[in-house]
């Protein structure tokens, strides 16, 4: 039931290939100012890696060593059905949002909106060093806004990537760079989450967390906007 589309041209031979391989990365790097877009791709997501290593790790965690002590049936229903709704309900939102009044004007708001609710693990990791268990309504409650505003804030870089960065002869292509260099920032800080929630301890290492996500604010506040200067013009 797909649609045909348009007819794509194909390479014929493999010099073809070769020319449009090179070509599509010197086309690229030729776009004005890429370098800070790209910066601010790599940048928007600073502190997420964090507390995507960890994050998880501790709900589950026993609360004697400062976990919040979830069971797998408990996880397993925020994750799959709260969480989830969620996200879904954050990410449209985001999408109105940014759409009615304009990515650059909303776009240090969005990154706001994708770290700041990051606090909800501060305020767990503290509550659930205290004498009585944590209830999994306020779990549930403090992960779900977490989730929501992440889905929410998140779309802005979606959409700047697509606007901003991808336009032109090779649109899939660029986007598809821009995506890796997107999720290239995860990969140190999910490597070192560990050892770092292992040495600071949980309270400490999401206020750590907290500080992490600065670079996303810097980058939303300075990202490019050459586009819009070109439509403008």
């Amino acid at each position: 039931f797909l649609p045909k589309g348009s007819v794509t041209k194909r390479p014929e031979n493999f010099k073809e290939i070769r020319t449009t391989f090179f070509d599509a990365w010197v086309d690229f790097f030729k776009k004005p100012q890429i370098l800070g877009m790209l910066t601010f791709v790599f940048l928007f997501r600073s502190g997420e890696g964090l507390l995507l290593g960890v994050g998880h790790l501790f709900l589950q965690a026993d609360p004697e060593t400062g976990g919040v002590g979830l069971t797998l049936a408990q996880k397993s229903v925020i994750d799959g059905m709260v969480s989830i709704a969620a996200s879904l309900v954050g990410g449209i939102l985001g999408g109105l949002f940014i759409s009615k009044y304009g990515l650059k004007k909303t776009l240090f708001t969005m990154a706001i909106c994708l770290n700041l609710p990051n606090v909800t693990y501060v305020y767990l990791s503290f509550a659930a060093g205290g004498a009585a268990p944590l209830s999994l309504v306020t779990v549930a409650t403090l992960v779900t806004i977490e989730k929501f505003f992440y889905s929410f804030g998140f779309v802005a870089n979606m959409l700047y990537m697509m606007q901003q960065i991808s336009p032109g002869k090779y649109h899939m292509t660029h986007y598809a760079f821009c995506t890796a260099i997107m999720n290239l920032v995860l990969w140190p800080t999910t490597a070192v989450s560990g050892f770092l929630a292992d040495y600071f301890g949980y309270q400490l290492f999401f206020i750590v967390v907290m500080f992490a996500t600065i670079p996303s604010y810097l980058a939303a506040w300075y990202a490019p906007f050459p586009r819009t200067a070109e439509k403008e013009s």
